[in-house]
C-alpha cells in the first residue's frame, strides 16, 4: 500500500457520479423461493472486484478540455443450496456499476490511479451495490441478504488505465 499515492488521488479527483452500467439476474428454473422451505438453508457466495478503468477527455462548454477517469465495478451474489454432496446455484445477482471521476490533478500518476480504485472508489459504490441487492432479492421472492459493510477488493492489482477515444 502507497499512502502517499493514495493522497494524492485523493487531492487529484473528484467524483462526479455513481451509476447502474450493466445488471443480470436469475433464478433456477423451478425454485420459487417464496414457497421452498429450504430457501431458509441457501448459501451466499460473493464478488467484488474493479474489472475496468477508462481515461476520458473531452471538451466542455467553455471549450476546456476536462478529463475524467471511469472505474468500472463488478458485483455478484450466488444463492446457493446442498445437492447431493454440492452446491446447485439457485439464483444470481450481477451489476457493474461505473464511478466517474473528475481529473483535478493532470500530473496524476498511475499508481495513485491503482491506489485510488484499490482503496477508495469500492468504498463509493458500495452503499449503491448493497442498496440493489437488497432490493433486488426483494422483487425476486428471495431471503434478505445481510449485507456486510464494505471489504477491500478481491483483486489487488488492477489493470492499466485505457485511453478512451475523445467525444
Amino acid at each position: 500500500m502507497n499512502d502517499e499515492a493514495l493522497k494524492q488521488a485523493i487531492n487529484g479527483l473528484q467524483i462526479n457520479s455513481v451509476s447502474l452500467f450493466a445488471t443480470h439476474c436469475s433464478i433456477a428454473d423451478q425454485f420459487f423461493p417464496a414457497y421452498d422451505p429450504l430457501a431458509e438453508n441457501l448459501q451466499i457466495q460473493s464478488k467484488h472486484l474493479i474489472s475496468r478503468t477508462e481515461q476520458i477527455d473531452f471538451e466542455d462548454d467553455e471549450g476546456q478540455t476536462v478529463r475524467v477517469i471511469r472505474f468500472h465495478a463488478d458485483f455478484g451474489t450466488r444463492l446457493m443450496l446442498p445437492s447431493e454432496g454440492d452446491l446447485e446455484q439457485k439464483a444470481l445477482i450481477e451489476a457493474t456499476f461505473v464511478a466517474e471521476y473528475e481529473v483535478t490533478d493532470v500530473g496524476l500518476s498511475e499508481e495513485a490511479i491503482k491506489e485510488f480504485a484499490i482503496r477508495n472508489v469500492m468504498f463509493n459504490v458500495w452503499p449503491y451495490w448493497r442498496e440493489y441487492l437488497t432490493s433486488t432479492c426483494s422483487r425476486m421472492q428471495l431471503p434478505k441478504i445481510q449485507v456486510p459493510f464494505f471489504k477491500k477488493p478481491q483483486n489487488e492489482g488492477l489493470h492499466e488505465c485505457s485511453d478512451a477515444a475523445e467525444d
